[in-house]
């Protein structure tokens, strides 16, 4: 029978210490929650100080957790991750002390705020710069690293906003996984060396409650198209990799100029550019579908961008593909007394978009 299991160990430069033994009878909790993007994974644990023998631990502390499930042959380390310990707070009563962290992965120099300025350069020249300076290796999608930017500020912004935001106009996502950059389209995770997230699949016995929502979680308030009469037109637009194209653009804004999802294709009269952003602006007033599934029986091989399907639950959830956002990994009580348990959050996997001109 599997059981579930953790480690702690103390990272130190000078030594590191397996310190696991302090933790195990005191548990209450342990709560890892990894989250998309460029955003630090967090860890939360809550620990029994009913005696009141319970030291503060130092704010800055390494510490090296792994949990998983343990079972007669193998030990099973699946979430492993270092954590710096930036806050606590002690509460009471019943006495309780609380720990929180983050991961280490991410850089001091990718939050720092910078002035810079890039001007005509492809987004793959642009990450290429920001990896060297912050001495991270990177793996980008093909089509991603193509698009030519006109011309994009840095303005007391750090690195990871920067990259974050112009990386989320072209519908990409942006994140870090073993010290290095990746950087790929939405619903479509990549693993650090480059190879695609494998697929999932959940059955709904697996989960012991479930939420489905439908919400506007963009925040797009517009969308820009562009168009110019070109030679031959043909019935898909054009892809626009050049600033030369946008030169002889003129641009379509259908909505507000308050938050705007950007299509970077060309079409061949303002018809087609227009109808394309209609199209667009009404499936973002439609809403954003949510799933959130809690498996009774934790899944730490799950992680966020991994592509699900789910089964067993209703027609619309079980007909789309979903892609993972979030996932909060539990355990509760002294090892094996009480829980292991997984939730996630999915969204939908956006599919290939076609666009057509009216020809």
């Amino acid at each position: 029978m599997k059981q579930p299991f953790f480690t702690i160990t103390h990272v130190d430069p000078n030594l590191e210490k397996n310190i696991t033994g302090n933790f195990e009878k005191r548990l209450i909790s342990m709560t890892i929650t990894e989250t998309r993007g460029i955003t630090a994974d967090t860890i939360e644990i809550k620990l029994d100080d009913s005696d009141g023998k319970l030291g503060f631990p130092k704010r800055g502390i390494k510490l090296n957790v792994s949990l998983g499930w343990k079972n007669q042959k193998d030990y099973n380390y699946i979430i492993s991750n270092i954590f710096i310990i930036d806050s606590y707070e002690h509460t009471g009563t019943p006495d309780v002390l609380t720990i929180r962290g983050r991961s280490a992965n991410l850089r001091d120099t990718l939050v720092e705020n910078k002035d810079d300025s890039y001007d005509q350069m492809t987004i793959g020249e642009i990450v290429s710069i920001i990896a060297a300076r912050n001495n991270l290796k990177y793996v980008i999608d093909e089509d991603i690293k193509s698009i030519i930017l006109d011309h994009m500020d840095q303005t007391k912004e750090s690195d990871a906003s920067f990259l974050t935001r112009i990386i989320e106009d072209v519908n990409g996502i942006v994140a870090i996984k073993k010290d290095k950059l990746l950087i790929f389209k939405r619903g479509q995770g990549i693993k650090p060396n480059g190879e695609k997230l494998e697929s999932m699949t959940i059955m709904r016995k697996s989960g012991d409650n479930h939420k489905y929502i439908i919400d506007d979680r963009s925040g797009y308030k517009g969308v820009k198209t562009f168009w110019y009469h070109y030679k031959n037109p043909t019935p898909m637009p054009i892809k626009i990799r050049y600033k030369k194209q946008l030169d002889k653009s003129k641009e379509v804004l259908i909505g507000t100029t308050e938050k705007v999802k950007v299509i970077r294709y060309a079409f061949a009269n303002e018809a087609s550019a227009k109808r394309a952003a209609e199209s667009e602006l009404a499936k973002i007033k439609s809403g954003t579908s949510h799933f959130e599934i809690n498996l009774a029986e934790a899944r730490p091989d799950l992680i966020t961008e991994m592509p699900i399907k789910v089964y067993k639950f209703k027609d619309d959830i079980d007909s789309e593909d979903w892609t993972i956002i979030e996932c909060k990994h539990s355990l509760t009580g002294v090892t094996g007394q009480k829980g292991f348990s997984t939730r996630i959050t999915l969204e939908i996997t956006p599919g290939e978009q076609i666009y057509q001109n009216i020809l």
